[in-house]
Parts: structure tokens; C-alpha cells; sequence
């Protein structure tokens, strides 16, 4: 008798259905997008390399300028008539000092250097900088004040904050109108301000409005400056303050005024040195290494030079006595001015020191420069700074 197979009581596996939900939309931070986003940051990279170069090539320039105009100008009768174009020359210098200091500020991711100054002429020499990133239709108007209030913090963190503020506001300002930039010198105590409100070509030209403090969370597309912004003001003990009914047109920086009225002005430059002093200078750029040299050597010091850190301690080595001071530009090739140094203090420890470049200090050097480990003086410098700086450093032990 035959039997009849049971039939399989397994279930057959069936295909399963692909699911008809939408397909998740691609990361930013993946494939093709991410790939581009690499690249343009390395073209910003590449940029801001070439900018920073070529504003360190401006300060050599610039400084040889400022320097030889003073130089001649202090040989010159007070009646000559040359004085006049030479004085012309110092501050048409003065400003392309200033271009170079906004190119190296765009340049650089870190680097600062505190110096005292007052903030309404500072404000003045940045409104054309700050109209730039406005169309031709928005008209930059910075508001009087007969204030002489002082800040300490590097001016180059300042143009970075009021241009990140500025690029905030411009969205209000498609249309056209005005950009009011307000100088406040007592806001709170120990505090000033710096308003700026944007005012659209069809609102009003002026609000009174309460402000309250500016938070920064995870930043939104775009924002990204203003978190760059918030940073700055942080680390010099500010904060920032929005309006709290029109946060997209009105915002105001508020910061600490300068604890002290910094370093007292000089005109003309004073017989400060002693021949007893032998300064060494370390320059590459030969113009600016002549001009140093005469600008010392007419305060009354014995000056020695050379063109990179291999010949200056080749100098060293065979007249160690006579190095009392080495006053050295930071980048040069072969040998950089802290790789110098260090050869240097081996064989003489007490050796003084003053750096100079005309980028801005990054890294350890920027600490210690912060806490006063180290000297500094930046390009393009005047004869009166850089005799002051050496006089000081001379005096000390």
C-alpha cells in the first residue's frame, strides 16, 4: 500500500516587499557635497596663504617708508618746504598700514597683538572696509562723539568683529538705507559700546529699543559668523546684545575700556642709547635691515647686522661680547627667528630679545606673548617705537 507524502509543513519563504517610503535625502557631509566642501576649503586655505604673504611683503615695504620719511624729516629746518610732501607721505604710508593690517586680519585663524588705541578714530578708518560689504545703495554713517575713550585689544579682532556684525545686518539692507554706526562710552561701568542698526530704505530711521544679551547655540546655515563674532568678544571679557524687538537690524558689541592710558606718545625720537650697547640686527630684506640699522645707530647704539639666523650666530660665535640685544625678524629663511634665538641663549643666557614680523603671532609665541614672556614689535613699525621698545628692554636688569 502505497503512502501519500505529507505535504511540507514549513512555511516558503516569500520576497519580501521593498518598502515604498521616500529614500533619505543625502548627508551634506558625504559623497560628492563633501568632497566639494574639502575643496573650497582648501582653496580658502591656499587664499588666505597668498594674502597673508602679500601683506607681509607690504608691511617691508610700507615700513621702509614710514621709516625714512621720519629719518629725513627730523634733518630737515621746521621751514623747509620739502616738510609738507614728506608728511603727506607718512600718512598716505599710515593708511596702506592699515589695508595690510585688514588683509592679514581675513589672513590669519589666530594671532593677536593688544595695543592701546582710541576707539572713534579707529571706527573712522574702518568705514570704508565696512561699506564694501554693502551694495552702493546703503549709505555707512558713523555718528559723532567727542569721546577719547581707549581700548586694549589687537584692532584686528575688532575689524573682525564688526565685520562679522555688519554681514549680520546686511540682509536688512537688500533695499538699500543706511548703516548707523554709533559710538556709546559709558554703557555700564567699566564698559563701552558699539551700536550698529541697519535702516532700511522704507523704515524707520532710528529705534529706541531694549537690548538683552546674545546667545549662541548650535549655529544655524550661514551663522557661522556670529559665532566667530561671539568668540572674539568672549575672550576679551564682552558680550554681545541684540534688540529685543528688532534683533535682525540692531545689535551692539559691548567691551571693556582700557584699564590704563597706554604708552605716551612720541614725536620726535630721543638720544636714548649708549655706544656702550651693541645691538644685533637680523633682517632679510636688506632695505629694512639698512633702515633699522640707521635708525639705531643714529639713537646713539653700536649696531651690528646680518641677513639670516646661520650668519648671526656665526657673528655670535666669534663676538659674544658684543650682543647685548638681537632685534630679529621671526621669518626669514634657513633660520627663523626663534630657532635663532634658541642657538643664541645656549651660549649667552641673558641675551635680550625683540621679534619682529609683519604677520601676526600664532601658537606658543602668541601666549607668551600675552603673558609678556616675549618682546614684540610689529611691521611696519616707526623710529619712535622701535627705539622705545629697545629702551625699555635695555633698561631692564
Amino acid at each position: 500500500m502505497k503512502r501519500t507524502p505529507r505535504k511540507s509543513t514549513r512555511a516558503k519563504a516569500r520576497p519580501v516587499k521593498k518598502s515604498a517610503t521616500k529614500k533619505s535625502s543625502p548627508s551634506p557631509f558625504e559623497g560628492a557635497a563633501w568632497e566639494q566642501m574639502v575643496r573650497n576649503v582648501h582653496k580658502e586655505q591656499l587664499l588666505s596663504q597668498l594674502v597673508g604673504g602679500i601683506a607681509h611683503d607690504f608691511n617691508n615695504i610700507i615700513g621702509v617708508i614710514l621709516g625714512y620719511s621720519d629719518l629725513i624729516l627730523r634733518k630737515l629746518p621746521e621751514d623747509s618746504p620739502v616738510r609738507a610732501k614728506l608728511e603727506s607721505i607718512r600718512v598716505v604710508s599710515r593708511k596702506a598700514s592699515q589695508l595690510t593690517r585688514q588683509l592679514l586680519t581675513f589672513s590669519r585663524s589666530t594671532g593677536t597683538i593688544p595695543q592701546f588705541f582710541e576707539v572713534q578714530p579707529y571706527l573712522q578708518s574702518v568705514m570704508s572696509i565696512i561699506q564694501r560689504l554693502l551694495t552702493e545703495k546703503v549709505e555707512v554713517v558713523l555718528k559723532p562723539c567727542d569721546s577719547k575713550i581707549k581700548l586694549e585689544m589687537d584692532a584686528g579682532s575688532l575689524d573682525q568683529i564688526l565685520l562679522g556684525l555688519t554681514a549680520r545686518l546686511r540682509p536688512a539692507l537688500v533695499d538699500g538705507g543706511k548703516l548707523l554706526i554709533e559710538l556709546e562710552p559709558e554703557v555700564s561701568p567699566g564698559y563701552l559700546a558699539i551700536r550698529l542698526e541697519a535702516c532700511p530704505a522704507n523704515g524707520p530711521e532710528k529705534t529706541t529699543t531694549a537690548f538683552e544679551r546674545y546667545k549662541v547655540e548650535m549655529p544655524r546655515p550661514g551663522d557661522w559668523e556670529m559665532v566667530a563674532v561671539h568668540e572674539l568678544v568672549s575672550w576679551i571679557s564682552g558680550h554681545l546684545e541684540v534688540s529685543s524687538k528688532t534683533p535682525e537690524r540692531v545689535v551692539r558689541v559691548c567691551l571693556p575700556v582700557a584699564r590704563s592710558l597706554g604708552p605716551t606718545a612720541v614725536r620726535t625720537l630721543p638720544k636714548l642709547g649708549s655706544s656702550a650697547h651693541h645691538i644685533l640686527v637680523v633682517e632679510d630684506e636688506e632695505p629694512v635691515r639698512e633702515m633699522a640699522q640707521e635708525i639705531l645707530q643714529e639713537a646713539g647704539y653700536t649696531v651690528n647686522v646680518a641677513s639670516n639666523g646661520e650668519e648671526a650666530l656665526e657673528f655670535m660665535e666669534a663676538n659674544e661680547r658684543l650682543v647685548d640685544l638681537v632685534f630679529t625678524d621671526m621669518v626669514m629663511p634657513r633660520m627663523g627667528g626663534m630657532e635663532l634665538v634658541v642657538h643664541l641663549r645656549k651660549r649667552k643666557p641673558d641675551v635680550r630679545v625683540l621679534y619682529t614680523s609683519g604677520y601676526a603671532p600664532e601658537g606658543v609665541f602668541q601666549q607668551q606673548l600675552l603673558t609678556q614672556k616675549v618682546h614684540f614689535l610689529a611691521k611696519p613699525y616707526e623710529p619712535t617705537d622701535l627705539i622705545q621698545k629697545v629702551a625699555q628692554l635695555l633698561s631692564v636688569g
